[in-house]
Order: structure tokens, then C-alpha cells, then sequence
């Protein structure tokens, strides 16, 4: 790898930008529908249905394992199609650490707002704390230039070890 520690964070910076404000708005829908659904719930008053309370929970608990495994089968295809390129610019990595974090956001951001919207109809606490489950492991996925940075330089070992044992 060509960059040092600092120039690389300097080159990835726009594109952490632009992951930090995909990444807020991404979170911002279910929080946002997780204030409105806790003060304004319109289900009717009695139990709530199981069969939509366990549909949200399944749901919502087969996506957060769902979104680990394809938003790193999208992150290996992209550093697989980088792979040449990342050894002399590891900038160009950040692309595919990108790709995987929206389509792993997408499906965690689907899953939250499935389940708030079923505690506005059932009025469950389970739904809300799927939902709210859901919403932290959105938030905890935040990027910052430096965890990034430190992913890319990872990634370039990994490609350069690859090639070196002659598997690439």
C-alpha cells in the first residue's frame, strides 16, 4: 500500500461524508416513527394479534442476521472486483465498504419500521423493542473515517496475501 496512515483517512474523507449523511437518514426514518408511534398509537385497546406481534418478531429477527450475510457477500464483491486497483489506489475500496453498508442498512431499516408500524397498529411492546433493536444496530453501524480507514488497510493485506500465495 502506497498512502500512510493519515493520507488515505484525507482521501476517504468525502466518501465517509456521504456515508455519515446516508447513514443518519437511514436511521432518522425509524426514530422518528418510533417517537410519532409511541405517542400518537392507534391500535384499539385489548390483546394484541400473536400472529402479527411474532410476524414482526420473526421478521425483524431473521433480517438483522439476513443483513450481516448479504451485506458481506455485496462488501466481497466489490472488494473482488477492486481487487487490482485497490493495491495501488486503496482509496477505491471505500466503494465497496459503502455498497455493503447500505444494502445491510436497507434491510435493518426495513425490518424497524415494519415493526414500529406494527406497534402502532397492536400496541405490543415486543414490536417496539424489535424495533428499537433494529434502530441500535442501524446506529452502531455510524462510520467514521477512521474505522473505514482501518478496514480498507486490512482489505489491501488481505488482497496482497492473496496474490503473494498466488490464490487470486
Amino acid at each position: 500500500m502506497k498512502t500512510d496512515d493519515h493520507d488515505l483517512e484525507t482521501k476517504i474523507a468525502d466518501q465517509v461524508r456521504v456515508m455519515q449523511v446516508m447513514t443518519a437518514a437511514m436511521v432518522f426514518c425509524p426514530m422518528a416513527l418510533a417517537i410519532i408511534a409511541k405517542f400518537v398509537a392507534t391500535g384499539e385497546e385489548g390483546p394484541p394479534n400473536p400472529l402479527l406481534v411474532s410476524v414482526g418478531m420473526v421478521g425483524g429477527l431473521v433480517m438483522l442476521f439476513l443483513q450481516a450475510i448479504v451485506g458481506r457477500l455485496v462488501t466481497a464483491h466489490g472488494i473482488k472486483t477492486m481487487a487490482d486497483r485497490a493495491r495501488d489506489e486503496p482509496e477505491a475500496l471505500a466503494g465497496a465498504y459503502q455498497a455493503g453498508m447500505i444494502i445491510s442498512l436497507a434491510f435493518l431499516e426495513g425490518a424497524a419500521l415494519f415493526n414500529l408500524i406494527l406497534y402502532m397498529m397492536e400496541r405490543s411492546p415486543y414490536n417496539l423493542a424489535m424495533g428499537a433493536i433494529l434502530f441500535l444496530s442501524m446506529a452502531i453501524k455510524f462510520p467514521f473515517a477512521t474505522r473505514i480507514a482501518d478496514w480498507i488497510r486490512t482489505q489491501v493485506k488481505l488482497i496482497e496475501e492473496k496474490k503473494a500465495l498466488g490464490s487470486e
